[in-house]
């Protein structure tokens, strides 16, 4: 059996609201010699969770991807320690 973390980014864009979840995934793979390996979550934890963020919009009414960006960089920045501590 195999182990493996994974820190998990679930970004939602949506046209009224933003935010991010990240998480830490720990993955199982199970198989032996000559059978199909097989991948398993054995353990999920949520590392942060952002606030809720109005979707910023350009002067047309579309979504402001470089605003977008810069919310999911400053989430990512913040919890940048705590996903290495965690």
């Amino acid at each position: 059996m195999e182990n493996e973390t994974l820190l998990s980014v679930g970004i939602d864009i949506g046209t009224t609201t933003t935010h991010l979840i990240i998480s830490k995934i720990a993955i199982e793979v199970e198989g032996g010699f000559g059978t199909v390996p097989h991948a398993k979550i054995s353990d999920k934890k949520i590392v942060y969770k952002s606030p809720v963020y109005f979707t910023p919009l350009d002067k047309r009414g579309n979504i402001d991807i470089d605003a977008v960006a810069g919310i999911i960089n400053s989430c990512l920045l913040y919890t940048s320690d705590a996903a290495d501590d965690s």
